[in-house]
């Protein structure tokens, strides 16, 4: 409804708020109390979930904007590379928690042995 009564005004930019935003609204407050109801748990247990992760991105997420804002070409992919390399950890830690990412990484270096 909001795309409709936007379009005429603003054109393609009006309607592009408009998604946005009932994507930010249904996103953050509609699907996460929906989640919580239907699974039977707090509300706030669905919001941790959505938001642990998006925290653990945050920092990463600034540091690419600012090293983009500095860098370009090879000293770019540079950055990036490195900033995978150290948001992969926590990442991959909070992703498997500590008993999978153990299996992980004895898998790892079973396959590491073999290959070489």
């Amino acid at each position: 409804m909001l795309a409709i009564a936007l379009a005429p005004r603003f054109g393609v930019i009006g309607v592009a708020f408009a998604t946005l935003t009932g994507d930010v609204l249904c996103g953050a407050a509609i699907y996460p109390f929906l989640a919580a109801k239907t699974l039977d748990v707090a509300t706030i247990k669905v919001y941790g979930a959505i938001l642990r992760p998006l925290l653990v991105l945050l920092p990463a997420g600034v540091f690419l904007d600012y090293a983009a804002s500095k860098a370009d070409g090879l000293n770019a992919v540079s950055i990036v590379f490195v900033l995978v390399l150290l948001a992969a950890y926590p990442v991959v830690r909070l992703s498997f928690g500590k008993d999978d990412l153990s299996r992980l990484v004895a898998k790892g270096k079973e396959i590491w042995v073999k290959l070489t």
